[in-house]
């Protein structure tokens, strides 16, 4: 009997973590606020699975005077050393989203804490070259995978500077919906 227990617990644990997997992006797409950001993607194939783009997004590099310093750093302005040290020990950043007339959600500065009743990207420092510092949101805003020929398509109308991307937003934490040329 206690054999048994052993290989049921072996055999359904690996069954649970395989099933937990999609349960993020599952309750983002059930439970996120639609918004819509501008893209620019590159590398339109992947030998292996298919057509796909991979994307960069305007929110995820910013000035680094729009980030709310903690500790009493000061002003962000100016790049100096001091105050990239400080972006760093930051474990999350908080970028609170604001839709401008054409119905396209921007970046209104950089917190600390996650702001109350509205949607926001939670990310990541990931580098910071110039004035500028570039964060990381996850893996639901990396890749969007497309119907068999229809990459080249969209890389086109991003070299024009027409294209955009439906994302639900829930807690932070985002999944591309769909693609669109504008």
């Amino acid at each position: 009997m206690r054999g048994l227990r052993r290989y049921l617990v072996a055999a359904i644990l690996p069954l649970c973590v395989l099933l937990a997997a999609p349960v993020r992006p599952a309750l983002i797409l059930m439970f996120g606020e639609e918004v819509r950001l501008a893209t620019v993607p590159f590398d339109p194939r992947d030998l292996f699975r298919g057509d796909y783009v991979a994307l960069r997004f305007a929110v995820e590099e910013l000035p680094l005077a729009s980030f709310d310093l903690p500790s009493g750093v000061g002003t962000a302005s100016g790049g100096s050393g001091e105050n990239l040290t400080e972006l760093e020990r930051v474990r999350d950043w908080y970028v609170p989203l604001r839709r401008d007339e054409s119905g396209l959600f921007y970046p209104e500065g950089v917190r600390t804490s996650p702001p109350e009743g509205r949607p926001y990207l939670r990310g990541t420092f990931r580098a910071a070259s110039g004035g500028s510092v570039r964060l990381d949101f996850g893996p639901g805003l990396e890749r969007f995978y497309l119907r068999e020929n229809t990459g080249r398509a969209l890389e086109d109308a991003a070299r024009r500077g027409r294209i955009e991307a439906v994302v639900k937003v829930w807690r932070g934490c985002a999944v591309i919906v769909s693609l669109a040329a504008m």
